[in-house]
């Protein structure tokens, strides 16, 4: 299986869309369905990870392990941070207050990166 469809099957399992993906990267979605003859170019390949949730490891080479780690799930929250609108800040401080009290820190944080990437952050 190939990173393009690596790719595809987590934006279906997670229902996210091609635009989406497109506005995420800043490319239009032309340019990702050309992705399917060429592969996803390398200059996207993190973006492409973060998107959907899994380690950038994974949606390259497919191995057994699809979830982001702990340590880069919190990377992508503080860089998401970094660029966010008021409501998003908002959530991801919701998300790390229940973080500090969960037992089941993978989840929360998987679930609101989910959160983050359903749609274009608004405009600050």
């Amino acid at each position: 299986m190939s990173a393009w469809e690596r790719l595809v099957r987590e934006m279906r399992r997670k229902r996210k869309s091609f635009v989406s993906l497109a506005d995420a990267l800043g490319t239009s979605k032309g340019n990702i369905n050309h992705w399917k003859l060429r592969g996803i170019p390398q200059k996207y390949m993190r973006q492409c990870a973060d998107f959907v949730g899994c380690t950038l490891e994974w949606l390259e080479f497919g191995d057994s392990d699809r979830r982001m780690p702990l340590d880069e799930a919190l990377r992508v929250l503080a860089e998401h941070l970094q660029a966010a609108g008021d409501y998003d800040k908002a959530t991801v401080v919701a998300l790390f207050t229940t973080l500090a009290h969960s037992p089941h820190m993978y989840e929360v944080v998987h679930n609101g990166l989910a959160a983050l990437h359903l749609g274009k952050p608004p405009e600050s």
